[in-house]
């Protein structure tokens, strides 16, 4: 029925011959939960960065997960680890880095880093 496909790094699902949707985002849907996609304003000159937000019916409490080098916040380790925690009441944000939106290979020099980390953690408290 369903089966993982690898793709430009990127995992979809195969179903009925089409591919369908992210894999990994399919793991909170099917606990009953899905993640909400969403943007941030870090600043006028860094721009927007995108997050995901699970919060399971339950919440004690919430937890900002940052990916590391290369992985995005789609990568399978943050989905799985976000749909457990999910199970456990504690609502996750996952989000990109500015390069990471930009698709750069490059990290964010530790200013542009900072200030992002710095912005969610204000918009995760609102």
């Amino acid at each position: 029925m369903f089966k993982p496909y690898r793709q430009h790094g990127d995992k979809v699902l195969i179903f009925n011959g089409k591919k369908v949707l992210f894999f990994p985002l399919l793991i909170s849907y099917f606990n009953g939960m899905k993640s909400t996609l969403s943007q941030v304003l870090i600043s006028e000159s860094i721009g927007k960065v995108s997050l995901l937000t699970l919060k399971p019916k339950v919440l004690k409490a919430m937890l900002v997960l940052a990916h590391g080098a290369g992985a995005g916040m789609t990568h399978a380790f943050m989905e799985n680890l976000a749909a457990q925690l999910a199970e456990l009441s504690i609502g996750t944000v996952r989000y990109n880095f500015p390069y990471m939106e930009k698709a750069s290979k490059r990290p964010d020099v530790p200013a542009i880093a900072e200030k992002t980390v710095g912005a969610l953690l204000a918009h995760t408290q609102e």
